[in-house]
C-alpha cells in the first residue's frame, strides 16, 4: 500500500511523465453494505457527472495524494482526515492523470458541499452505486473518464488501464 505522501518519483519508475491531473475515486460504504462512489455534476453547460479532481499545483509540491486531497476538499468539502485508505490506485498514462481512491469515514457524507469550491465546478453532489455509474451514457450523461476509473477501483479492474500500479 502507498504512505500518504505519494511523490510522482515513489509511484512510478517507468520513465512515464508525471501526471498533471488527479481524480479522485471516493467511496462510501458506512451507510450500506455495497460501496457507493461520489460524483458532482459540472456547472458548465453539459451538466455531466465527474469525479472530483485537478490539476497537481505547485502547492502540492509534486505529491500527488496531498494534490487529490486538496482537490477534494476544494469541490466537496470534505476534510481529509474524513477519509482513510489514501492511496493511488493508478496512472492513466493516456491523459496524464493520476487516480487517487480513498474511504469516507463515518458522518463524513455530512461535510458534503459543493459551494466551498471558488471556482464553483459542481452544482451537486451524489452517490452512486458503481453499476449505477457503469450504466450512464457517456454521451450525455457522465464523463468517460469517470465511468472508467469508478469500474476500475470498484472491481479491482486496473490491470486494464494503462499505467497500472496495482492489480
Amino acid at each position: 500500500p502507498h504512505n500518504e505522501s505519494a511523490a510522482w518519483s515513489e509511484v512510478m519508475n517507468t520513465g512515464a511523465a508525471a501526471p498533471l491531473k488527479v481524480r479522485v475515486v471516493l467511496t462510501d460504504t458506512t451507510t450500506t453494505p455495497r460501496p457507493r462512489v461520489l460524483l458532482g455534476r459540472t456547472r458548465d453547460g453539459a451538466c455531466l457527472w465527474g469525479l472530483p479532481g485537478g490539476a497537481i499545483d505547485a502547492k502540492d509540491n509534486g505529491d500527488i495524494i496531498a494534490a487529490a486531497k486538496r482537490e477534494t476538499f476544494e469541490e466537496t468539502g470534505v476534510a481529509c482526515d474524513s477519509c482513510e485508505n489514501w492511496r493511488v490506485a493508478f496512472c492513466d498514462d493516456s491523459r496524464g492523470i493520476a487516480v487517487c481512491s480513498a474511504a469516507l469515514t463515518a458522518g463524513a457524507s455530512e461535510q458534503l458541499d459543493a459551494s466551498r469550491d471558488p471556482d464553483q465546478e459542481f452544482s451537486e453532489l451524489c452517490f452512486f452505486g458503481p453499476e449505477e455509474v457503469a450504466a450512464m451514457d457517456t454521451d450525455a450523461v457522465v464523463w468517460s473518464d469517470a465511468q472508467e476509473y469508478v469500474a476500475a477501483v470498484t472491481r479491482g479492474a486496473v490491470a486494464a488501464v494503462t499505467g497500472t500500479l496495482e492489480g
